[in-house]
């Protein structure tokens, strides 16, 4: 069983030099775990040597390593749309804002038209409702 074993199939093509190389890496490891554990089961050692193998391809090889630069970008919120929110929130503000200035010139013409109908004493009203505007604005 294990990786060695899993490499031999119709679907995967592995030279003799790629097995014996990746074999040996195995036998390596689970040694130095042997070593490092004093614990006799060799067939745990080599498993646990495989699994510690597959680990290091993950985080190291081709669309393993593509896999592992997608999810720390994720870990950093990158790829989870909060690019497309804050560009649309920005477009939102800015919509806002003409808005803002739209509602802003109108209430002006009002107050033009306004005091252009009215007698001298709503000017004193003309510029406290300006003075408002500007205040809510």
């Amino acid at each position: 069983g294990g990786l060695i074993s899993e490499l031999e199939g119709p679907l995967t093509m592995v030279s003799a030099a790629f097995k014996d190389c990746l074999e040996e890496e195995v036998r390596l490891v689970a040694h130095e775990l042997y070593r490092h554990t004093g614990n006799p089961d060799d067939k745990l050692h080599w498993h646990e040597a495989e699994r510690k193998l597959i680990r290091s391809l993950f985080l190291h090889a081709g669309p393993f390593q593509w896999l592992k630069q997608h999810v720390e970008s994720r870990l950093q919120g990158k790829g989870l749309g909060l690019e497309d929110t804050l560009e649309w929130q920005r477009s939102e503000i800015a919509a806002l804002n003409r808005q803002l200035q739209e509602r802003d010139t109108r209430i002006g013409r009002l107050l033009d038209a306004i005091e252009a109908r009215q007698p001298d004493g709503l000017m004193k009203r003309k510029a406290h409702l300006e003075g408002q505007v500007t205040q809510l604005s």
